[in-house]
């Protein structure tokens, strides 16, 4: 009877979601990236990206092979210190011939649940909360954005609060650009999303990444790989082709630390009549959704420097060509664990 009492007690004293809350899924999945550029002739520089260890996911087994012309080629693992993005490097002077660089890994993903009862992990790798204020050169803060914030979701509430209701400003306003109208696509360019309304994921976090930056909230955008569409497939293929991106962005609370928004999946399970997934969507990550995080931030400066600056964004490999820039060819090819 005493120890019937005893656990009725423990029961009654335990929050909500230490009992009702399953632990959070991971996916252990070896992804192959290929980039390849048919016909190289001259000094040749390949960028691709790679992924980093982090609070959710941990990164091994990375093998690169590197062939141009048919040698093989040395290569560096590199990192940007600005947000400790990794890239391999591959660089072959006087190149003549089809240059094919494979990049293969194998990451362990947790399912990122920051606002469902999880404890965070406060050890986090740059970028620093300095750069997450700072513009980016398609994402302007202040003036016209501060007003729209201050608009959407005024200037008194918490952080949290705020950026719930930017969020909702945007699941409610905006819309997913499923046919790829838009003429500047996943550039990020906020002042025209800000006009056309619609975009993909990169568009539509920039564009809330530039109103909580004008509302003194650092966030950031963060770039990586699905291995499922909207809705999840059941059961989930094991294997197959990825034949895009997908990004998600990071807001700073003090009391929390970085907390996640998915605002571009929320407006397509909405479209998709999943309510709960859509509103799960702040706070927490759906793990298929993001298998494998690649890359943070914009305006990424290669390492090392490319002649022609620094990209807008950096999930997909790029390379030049006696200094001038070419577009690789890539694949993404992934295999699920058991």
């Amino acid at each position: 009877m005493l120890n019937l009492v005893v656990t009725a007690l423990i029961l009654a004293a335990a929050p909500p979601d230490s009992i009702t809350q399953p632990a959070p899924r991971a996916l252990t999945t070896t992804f192959v990236y290929t980039a390849t550029i048919p016909e190289v002739k001259g000094d040749l520089d390949l960028w691709i990206p790679v992924p980093s260890n982090g609070p959710f996911q941990t990164v091994s087994d990375i093998v690169v092979e590197a062939n141009v012309g048919g040698e093989a080629q040395p290569f560096n693992i590199n990192t940007e210190p600005e947000y400790g993005n990794r890239m391999v490097h591959v660089r072959a002077p006087g190149a003549d011939g089809e240059a094919n660089v494979s990049v293969r890994f194998t990451v362990r993903r947790v399912e990122a649940r920051v606002l469902s009862g999880e404890t965070f992990p406060r050890g986090w790798p740059p970028p620093s909360l300095a750069r997450c204020l700072a513009s980016d050169s398609l994402v302007p803060v202040g003036e016209r954005y501060a007003a729209l914030a201050r608009q959407v979701a005024g200037g008194l509430l918490s952080v949290q609060e705020r950026m719930r209701r930017i969020l909702q400003h945007v699941v409610k306003d905006f819309s997913y650009d499923y046919q790829k109208t838009s003429p500047k696509l996943g550039e990020g360019d906020v002042a025209f999303v800000c006009d056309i309304k619609t975009g993909n994921c990169s568009d539509l976090h920039s564009y809330i990444i530039s109103l909580a930056r004008s509302s003194g909230i650092p966030a950031y955008i963060e770039y990586g790989f699905p291995v499922a569409g909207i809705p999840v497939p059941d059961p989930l293929p094991r294997a197959g082709a990825i034949g895009g991106y997908h990004c998600w962005m990071w807001f700073w609370e003090d009391s929390v630390g970085w907390i996640p928004i998915d605002a571009s999946d929320a407006i397509r399970w909405r479209d998709a009549k999943r309510a709960s997934e859509s509103e799960s969507l702040f706070g927490n990550l759906i793990v298929e959704r993001n298998a494998v995080a690649i890359s943070k931030g914009r305006d990424i400066n290669l390492v090392p420097p490319a002649k022609n600056g620094p990209l807008n964004y950096f999930i997909h490999p790029y390379a030049e060509v006696n200094g001038q820039s070419v577009t690789p060819k890539w694949t993404m090819n992934y295999e699920m664990a058991p």
